[in-house]
């Protein structure tokens, strides 16, 4: 999204238990402008600029690191402006992590405690 202005990336759960592994798809991933307010799912949806609708997942167990929940994103160098991570899976055991680097930007998957769904093991 080449807008020239501050996103932010919003993991939401009307409970607010966003960094506890939960399946039943009631949770939205949404990219708004910096400026939006956001504090639940329907203000997450009514703001979103790209949403991912955990509807749409609910076989897929998702959490987010405690400082991920809100992320800024750069608009020239697409940096965040935290350390964080998702973390989620589909079997048990088998976690995957996705990582946004602070520094440069680059997102990374990898596996927590081993090689799955063809991605490495975490470094």
């Amino acid at each position: 999204m080449m807008r020239n202005t501050k996103l932010k990336v919003h993991f939401v759960r009307d409970d607010t238990n966003e960094t506890v592994y939960q399946t039943d798809g009631a949770w939205v991933l949404a990219v708004t402008d910096e400026a939006a307010t956001v504090n639940n799912i329907a203000s997450a949806k009514a703001a979103a600029i790209a949403l991912v609708d955990g509807k749409d997942f609910k076989h897929v167990a998702i959490k987010s690191s405690s400082t991920f929940v809100e992320q800024t994103i750069d608009p020239v160098r697409a940096t965040t402006n935290k350390l964080g991570n998702f973390s989620f899976y589909k079997e048990s055991g088998k976690d995957l992590k996705v990582i946004m680097s602070q520094r440069t930007g680059r997102i990374r998957t990898c596996g927590i405690s081993g090689d799955y769904y063809n991605y490495e093991r975490c470094s």
